[in-house]
């Protein structure tokens, strides 16, 4: 790791220039034109714990079994009318003193200040409506706030979005600034079942079901920063062995394909059925190992290529060509995969 570190960034003589002072970084992703690899065989790596990014007018709603089930919580399918494959019911011991038990982690990015609405999508159904009605939730490290619903038996037996706070008994809202927060749900009340989370600006109608999963952060090139980058046959489109014979590598250039296009040129056998595939790099000259040999075990277990950008300033703004590569260890046959074009941000 350390080598290919070196080897890969040591070529700051060639970047494009030295950059702003802030350079978003970002993925624009690549595919052969005529002859294109499986599809989406090039992903960025999704961040963890969750980052959850806002729409232009502020939403950010996601489901809750998109979050690992931490101990505590059981998955369900039992009471109908919620989103997504199910939701998570607490059904454990009640926890009404303190938060920070069954603990669920993420994080939203939101596109400007604003007071930001919080709003469960939950069901309980005790005959006694202040009762398996309630989580715990903070924000940012803040305090743990209860977070309840309660309309009387208008919210008993039925999914709903009522989700108040004490001591004025308003929906839970939070003044958050543009940028990254964190936001932490913990169990309260045994019985309390979890299905969407969404957060939202007046005046955006974010009590709706029906309103879109958001998008949700994957790794990012950032100066300094970690990136990781998927390499996965996701659809088995090649066909190519997952005895553990096969394995992917992920190469590196600053130059296109020859010619200077997008679209890739042509190489013989290297298509995901046998025939031509498209190289997007200007194959082999020029290019560099960024990853690899890594193990490939099949589709939807990606062989993952993993990198550090050094933490210097000059690279705000360089401009990195990658595309994977599976081989067959066995026959030794090749598969172009997607491409991409990094760009190396601070932020």
């Amino acid at each position: 790791m350390n080598r290919r570190y070196l080897y890969t960034f040591s070529l700051t003589a060639l970047l494009a220039s030295a950059g702003a002072a802030q350079v978003d970084g970002r993925i624009d992703y690549l595919r052969g034109c005529t002859n294109p690899g499986p599809a989406d065989s090039l992903r960025a790596e999704l961040v963890s714990p969750p980052v959850w990014v806002a729409d232009a007018n502020g939403y950010v709603g996601f489901e809750i079994e998109s979050h690992p089930r931490p101990g505590g919580w059981r998955y369900e399918t039992n009471f109908a009318g919620y989103s997504g494959t199910g939701y998570y019911r607490w059904d454990d011991q009640n926890q009404p003193t303190q938060g920070g038990f069954g603990l669920m982690t993420f994080q939203v990015k939101l596109p400007f200040n604003a007071t930001y609405q919080l709003r469960i999508h939950n069901f309980h159904n005790n005959p006694e409506p202040n009762q398996s009605n309630d989580c715990w939730v903070r924000v940012d490290g803040g305090d743990w706030t209860k977070v309840y619903s309660n309309l009387g038996q208008a919210t008993v037996g039925v999914w709903n979005w009522h989700s108040n706070v004490l001591p004025r008994q308003i929906g839970a809202a939070w003044l958050l600034s543009a940028g990254t927060h964190t936001v932490e749900i913990s169990a309260r009340s045994n019985g309390f079942c979890i299905d969407r989370v969404h957060m939202f600006p007046n005046p955006v109608a974010g009590e709706d079901i029906n309103l879109p999963i958001s998008e949700r952060l994957r790794s990012t090139p950032l100066v300094g920063g970690p990136l990781a980058l998927e390499m996965d046959d996701p659809n088995n489109e090649a066909g190519l062995p997952t005895n553990g014979s096969t394995t992917a590598f992920l190469v590196g250039t600053i130059d296109r394909a020859p010619g200077g296009n997008d679209c890739g040129t042509p190489v013989p056998g290297f298509g995901p059925t046998g025939g031509p595939g498209d190289a997007l790099l200007n194959l082999p000259a020029g290019t560099f190992l960024l990853g690899g040999p890594l193990a490939w075990s099949g589709p939807g277990n990606p062989a993952v290529a993993r990198m550090v950008a050094p933490n210097d300033p000059g690279l705000l703004g360089y401009t990195l060509l990658v595309q994977g590569i599976m081989v067959d260890g066995g026959s030794g046959r090749g598969v172009f995969l997607d491409g991409a074009r990094l760009t190396f941000g601070n932020r």
